[in-house]
């Protein structure tokens, strides 16, 4: 069994590119506040009644662009690297049966298409919800689920994405060990470039022997 995932908008990379943001912007505001530092300096021997003259106001105002253009390059500089490995989209796109958020496939992803996953039988219980998750940027797709409170702790929830055109699967089971809440999970990704691709989920008991609820998308082309 896999250990529980948290809801794919994963914190580490954001801390990380503001990190790396502020890192670029303090060395930046260092250099660039050196010509306001000799300017106070100069102002400061004037009045004692030295000879040395005032920075003109232009090299501030100077140093003030382009600490502001370095400031745009930083930023930009970091978020090709995070955003698009160097610029190239080809090499962000996630293989079958990957962890999308290992390629920050959930930065540009979207609901194709959300079912309710129901009991059996002539009464149905909703356990939730299961979505067809679609990134353009990694053209790949996999499955979320988000619980009801109903789904009770021990439970195995079984994800899975299927691409009927060759046969794939990618499968990804959670045990679920967390108190009755909303929760939200998700499995691992198919690419979408090769033809549709559906997703399953179903709540199994603790013994893996009978089954409490499931859902099924339709199959989608995505691209």
């Amino acid at each position: 069994m896999s250990s529980p995932r948290a809801a794919e908008g994963a914190w580490t990379p954001v801390v990380k590119l503001g990190s790396q943001i502020m890192k670029r912007i303090r060395r930046i505001v260092t250099r660039s506040s050196q010509p306001r530092r000799d300017a106070e300096q100069s102002e400061q021997s004037e009045q004692s009644g030295a000879t040395a003259q005032r920075t003109p106001r232009h090299v501030i105002i100077f140093g003030s662009i382009t600490a502001a253009t370095a400031i745009v390059a930083a930023l930009g500089a970091v978020g090709v690297r995070w955003f698009g490995d160097g610029g190239d989209p080809t090499k962000a796109r996630p293989a079958d049966s990957a962890d999308p958020t290992e390629h920050q496939c959930q930065l540009d992803a979207r609901n194709a298409v959300t079912v309710r996953v129901t009991s059996p039988g002539n009464v149905r219980r909703v356990y939730g919800s299961l979505a067809l998750r679609h990134s353009p940027r990694c053209r790949a797709a996999w499955p979320q689920f988000v619980t009801n409170p109903v789904v009770p702790t021990g439970v195995i929830i079984r994800l899975e994405a299927h691409r009927p055109v060759d046969g794939a699967t990618a499968r990804f089971d959670l045990t679920y060990t967390a108190q009755p809440q909303v929760f939200t999970t998700y499995g691992n990704v198919l690419q979408t470039s090769k033809g549709c691709v559906f997703v399953t989920v179903d709540v199994r008991s603790a013994d893996d022997a009978n089954s409490l609820a499931t859902a099924k998308t339709p199959c989608l082309t995505l691209g």
